[in-house]
C-alpha cells in the first residue's frame, strides 16, 4: 500500500553558483620555536587553491524535470477551490537557488543557517479568463537577460519572459514571505519516489480557461512587485519554466458528489420495468429488440447473474455433442411467443469476426489439417512396427491461440454486442448531495455483471465453424485454449470518468478484509461517453470497489478550511485575490512547508462498493 509523506525541503548537495576551495598545511609541534628560532610554531607551509562552478536549470527545464501537473493539463472540471501544483523530479530543485532580491546572478551559495527553509527560487502562479490577454509574451536568450555569466550556461539558451501588468501583479503574486510555505518534498512508498512540490499561491478561477506559470523569482524583489516594497516596475517580467492551462467549470458537482452518486445508484446490470411479467424476463439481463419482423430477447456476455437457468436448459440439449450451426442455439419461448437469440448471435459474431481475420483462419485450418493427416499416418502405421508411435499433439500457433484468448476475454467483441442499449441497462440516475453548506444532485450510474462462460464459448464456437465440416463438431475449445476465465465486472456510468486521475481498485472480499490484500488485476475499457467497462479475473461472489483518486494525484485547496483560517485572503478575500499565504500558514499553526502542505490537502473522497456477483439481489453499496 502506497504511503505518502511531507517533507518541509531539501537542501541541496551543492546549490548553484560559483565556488572556491583551498587547501593549505601548517605545522603545529610543541617547543619548534626553541628548536629551530627562526620558525614560528603553526606557520602556513604551502598551499593551492581551486574554483569551479555548480551548474543547474536557470532560463528553461527540460521536460523530463516536470512530472505531475495539477489540475491536468487540457482538463475540464469542477476546481475551483483548488491550489494549483507541479511535482518536479528533482526533489532538491526549488532550494538549488535562492528566490528574492538578494540573490543575484551568479552568485548563489550554500544555504547556511539551521533548519529553516530559504526562500525557493520557483513561484505557481495561475491566471485566469481576461487575465490571460493581458500577459505580455516574448522569447529572449539568456545572454541577452544578462544570465550567461555562470560556467556552463549557453547564453544563447531561449527563455520565455511573461510581462505582467504592474496592477495584475501586485494582485496575483507571492510575496517573498510566502514562498518557503509553498515548497515542500513528497516522499511516497511503494513504489518509491521523492519528489518535489510548488503549490500556487490562489485558487483556480472558476468557469473560465486558465493559465498556470512556474516562474524564476531567482533576484526578483517580489515585495515591490506586490505593492509591498517601496518601488514599481511595470510591467514586471518574470522567466516562465514551465505553463500549462485548463478549465475550470462553473461550480457545480465535484468529484465527491459524482463518487456519492454512483454509491446510491448501483445495481445489477438489468433493467426493471415494475411489471412483474415483464421483469420475470428482463431480470436475466436480456432485452427486447427488433429482428425481422417481431421482437427476440437479447443478452450481451454481460450477465446480472451467475447461473441462468434459461442458458442451463439450452445447453442441456447438446449432451457431448457441440452445436455446429448458430440456429440450433435459438431458443424460442412459447409463453410469449418470443425468441431469445442471445447466443445464436455470439455464435455468428464469432464466426463473423474469424471470416474477417483471413491469417488466423488459414492457420487454424492448416492446424487442423496437419492433425487429420497425422491421425491417419499413425492409423496407416499401426500394427506394422513394434515401436510405439509419439503422440502427434502439436500445439496450434501462437497467432491462434492468443487470438482466441482475446475473443473470450471480450477483447474483440465489439461495445454494441456488449452493452447493447447503455440508457436502458446502465440508466443515469440523479442523487441528491449536501457538502459544504450546498446542496445539489448528481449524475452516475454503476451496474455490476459476470461474464457469461456459455456466451463466450457460443462465440469461440463460431470462430471455430470455419474450416471442413468433418472434424468441426469434435474439436474440443480447450484445443485451442479457448476455454473462458471465470470473469467479473461493472459498468460505470459517470463523469467520473473523465477525472484523469480517476483510480478503480478491486478486491476479491469485504471491506473488513480490505488491509493488506493486494487489488485484484483488472482492464478498463471505454464504451462511450462517460462509459467504463471495468473487467476482472475472479470467481463470482462478492468483490468489493473501490473508487478514487491517485495517491500521486493529492491535491490543495481552501474549500475545507474554518475559522481564522477560512478569512486567511489578501485584499477584499475575493477568489481573484492571491492568498495570504504567511497569514494563513499562521492561522493553521503550520510551522514549516511540511506542515502547510498537510492542513492544506483536500481530503481525496474514496468510495467502497460491495458488490455480489451471485446472487438476484440488488446487492449493496457504502
Amino acid at each position: 500500500m502506497t504511503e505518502l509523506r511531507f517533507v518541509a525541503w531539501q537542501r541541496p548537495a551543492l546549490p548553484a553558483g560559483r565556488y572556491s576551495v583551498r587547501v593549505g598545511q601548517r605545522l603545529d609541534i610543541a617547543g619548534l620555536d626553541q628548536a629551530f628560532g627562526d620558525v614560528s610554531a603553526g606557520a602556513p607551509l604551502g598551499g593551492a587553491s581551486l574554483r569551479f562552478a555548480s551548474h543547474g536549470p536557470r532560463v528553461s527545464l527540460a521536460p523530463s524535470a516536470v512530472v505531475g501537473r495539477f489540475p491536468p493539463p487540457g482538463s475540464s472540471g469542477h476546481d475551483a477551490e483548488v491550489l494549483p501544483h507541479v511535482l518536479l523530479e528533482d526533489a532538491s530543485l526549488p532550494w538549488l537557488r535562492a528566490g528574492g532580491p538578494q540573490a543575484r546572478p551568479g552568485k548563489a551559495g550554500i544555504v547556511t543557517g539551521g533548519d529553516p527553509a530559504p526562500p525557493p527560487w520557483l513561484a505557481l502562479v495561475v491566471f485566469g479568463g481576461d487575465e490571460i490577454d493581458r500577459l505580455v509574451r516574448t522569447t529572449l536568450t539568456a545572454g541577452a537577460l544578462g544570465l550567461d555569466d555562470e560556467p556552463g550556461q549557453r547564453a544563447d539558451e531561449p527563455a520565455t519572459v511573461i510581462g505582467i501588468p504592474a496592477e495584475l501583479a501586485r494582485s496575483v503574486l507571492p510575496r517573498l514571505a510566502d514562498l518557503p510555505v509553498l515548497a515542500h518534498v513528497r516522499e511516497t512508498t511503494d513504489p518509491a519516489s521523492l519528489t518535489s512540490v510548488v503549490v500556487g499561491n490562489r485558487p483556480v478561477l472558476a468557469g473560465v480557461r486558465n493559465e498556470v506559470h512556474l516562474f524564476s523569482v531567482e533576484g526578483v524583489d517580489l515585495d515591490a512587485a506586490t505593492g509591498h516594497g517601496t518601488s514599481t516596475v511595470d510591467p514586471v517580467e518574470l522567466i516562465s519554466l514551465a505553463s500549462w492551462s485548463f478549465t475550470s467549470l462553473d461550480d457545480g458537482p465535484g468529484f465527491a458528489e459524482l463518487a456519492f452518486a454512483l454509491a446510491h445508484n448501483a445495481a445489477p446490470l438489468r433493467q426493471r420495468t415494475g411489471d412483474p411479467l415483464a421483469d420475470t424476463y428482463l431480470l436475466r439481463g436480456v432485452l427486447p429488440f427488433r429482428h425481422g419482423d417481431g421482437l427476440s430477447f437479447y443478452r450481451g456476455p454481460l450477465a446480472p447473474v451467475r447461473n441462468d437457468p434459461v442458458a442451463q436448459q439450452l445447453f442441456d440439449t447438446f449432451d457431448n455433442r457441440l452445436p455446429e450451426r448458430a440456429d440450433e442455439l435459438i431458443l424460442h419461448d412459447e409463453v410469449v411467443a418470443m425468441d431469445d437469440v442471445t447466443y445464436a448471435v455470439a455464435f455468428d459474431l464469432g464466426r463473423s469476426l474469424m471470416l474477417r481475420e483471413t491469417a488466423i483462419a488459414l492457420a487454424v485450418a492448416d492446424h487442423r489439417r496437419a492433425a487429420r493427416l497425422a491421425a491417419h499416418a499413425r492409423g496407416q502405421l499401426h500394427g506394422l512396427t513394434d515401436h510405439k508411435l509419439a503422440p502427434v499433439d502439436a500445439p496450434p500457433p501462437a497467432t491462434v491461440t492468443a487470438w482466441m484468448k482475446a475473443l473470450v476475454r471480450l477483447e474483440l467483441v465489439p461495445d454494441r454486442y456488449l452493452l447493447p442499449d447503455p440508457d436502458r441497462l446502465v440508466p443515469l440516475r440523479e442523487a441528491s448531495w449536501t457538502a459544504h453548506g450546498r446542496t445539489g444532485t448528481a449524475p452516475g450510474s454503476l451496474a455490476w455483471f459476470t461474464v457469461d462462460p456459455r456466451w463466450a464459448s457460443a462465440a469461440a464456437l463460431g470462430a471455430l465453424s470455419v474450416g471442413p465440416v468433418s472434424d468441426r463438431g469434435s474439436r474440443p475449445l480447450d484445443d485451442f485454449e479457448a476455454v473462458p476465465e471465470p470473469l467479473c465486472g461493472f459498468v460505470l456510468r459517470s463523469p467520473l470518468v473523465r477525472w484523469d486521475d480517476l483510480e478503480i481498485l478491486v478486491y476479491p472480499a469485504g471491506l473488513g478484509e480490505l488491509a493488506g490484500v493486494e487489488p485484484i488485476p483488472h482492464t478498463e475499457r471505454s464504451l462511450g461517453a462517460d462509459l467504463r467497462l471495468v473487467v476482472f479475473a475472479q470467481p463470482p461472489g462478492r468483490s468489493t470497489v473501490e473508487i478514487g483518486r491517485r495517491p500521486d494525484g493529492v491535491h490543495f485547496g481552501t474549500d475545507h478550511l474554518t475559522g481564522d483560517a477560512a478569512g486567511a485572503f489578501a485584499a477584499a478575500g475575493q477568489q481573484t485575490d492571491r492568498l495570504d499565504v504567511a497569514g494563513l500558514a499562521h492561522a493553521l499553526g503550520a510551522t514549516d512547508a511540511a506542515t502547510f502542505a498537510r492542513a492544506m490537502v483536500q481530503g481525496s473522497p474514496r468510495i467502497r462498493l460491495e458488490l455480489d456477483h451471485d446472487e438476484r439481489g440488488d446487492g449493496m453499496a457504502t
